[in-house]
């Protein structure tokens, strides 16, 4: 189950409680627009839950409305059931002056044998034409164990989708992690090595058949850079045929 919440929405604010998304990707992945394809950085490198179960509030405020907060508390165990007693916290503050829109995220999460915290920044621009974003994400991981060291993940991810027609639709998408994730081997559908620092490459397009249905062939590229005086894993080149169905 990913979804099971009740919902109170007085005017501009909603406030649910129960099993939600979380803001760690939400607005960002509505930008990208292609989860059908790839999941967001946060969420193809495991480093932050789309759901959680707790309580979240989220809403606009300010002249025009243009300033958006989104906060979340849960209890850390994304769509799994609950085994510690410890709580995570999620919060995220946007603002859209015109075709802009600008985020800043920030996460805690007191996981059983550590916690980390995440800081993220994403920017946008959208227009009829297309849109283009980066991200920028740090998370540290402390580790209670003492023969467990502490370490950092850190990605940047930018991203373009050009529409020159109502039929067609080209994206592009570049994530450099800046650190080996210990993670990365257990990704779906996408391993990655855990020895060595790793870059993305996304490129494809998105063919219109009818609205409802769309044929996206893309090609994934993953290469490394070696750390230290090891040698860099071997390149890894995926195409893909993605069918998109909306009902």
């Amino acid at each position: 189950m990913k979804d099971a919440w009740i919902r109170w929405s007085p005017g501009d604010h909603m406030f649910f409680f129960g099993l939600s998304a979380t803001p760690s990707f939400d607005d960002l992945e509505k930008v990208w627009g292609y989860r059908d394809v790839l999941k967001t950085p946060l969420d193809l490198q495991r480093m932050a839950p789309s759901r959680d179960f707790g309580i979240t509030g989220r809403g606009k405020f300010g002249p025009g409305k243009n300033l958006q907060y989104y906060v979340v508390a849960g209890n850390g165990a994304g769509t799994r059931s609950e085994t510690n007693r410890g709580k995570a916290f999620y919060g995220a503050l946007g603002v859209t002056p015109g075709n802009f829109f600008f985020q800043v995220y920030g996460d805690y999460n007191d996981l059983e044998g550590g916690d980390y915290t995440t800081a993220q920044i994403f920017g946008s621009w959208s227009v009829d034409a297309g849109r283009i974003g980066v991200q920028y994400a740090h998370q540290r991981r402390n580790r209670d164990a003492l023969d467990e060291a502490d370490f950092d993940l850190r990605v940047l991810s930018l991203f373009g989708v050009g529409v020159p027609s109502d039929r067609l639709a080209i994206l592009a998408r570049y994530d450099r992690m800046f650190d080996p994730n210990p993670f990365a081997p257990g990704i779906a559908y996408l391993p990655m090595s855990a020895e060595a620092n790793s870059n993305l490459v996304i490129l494809g397009f998105d063919v219109t058949i009818v609205e409802q249905f769309h044929i996206i062939p893309s090609v994934e590229t993953v290469f490394y850079q070696a750390v230290g005086d090891e040698e860099a894993p071997s390149t890894d080149v995926v195409p893909r045929l993605t069918f998109s169905v909306t009902f």
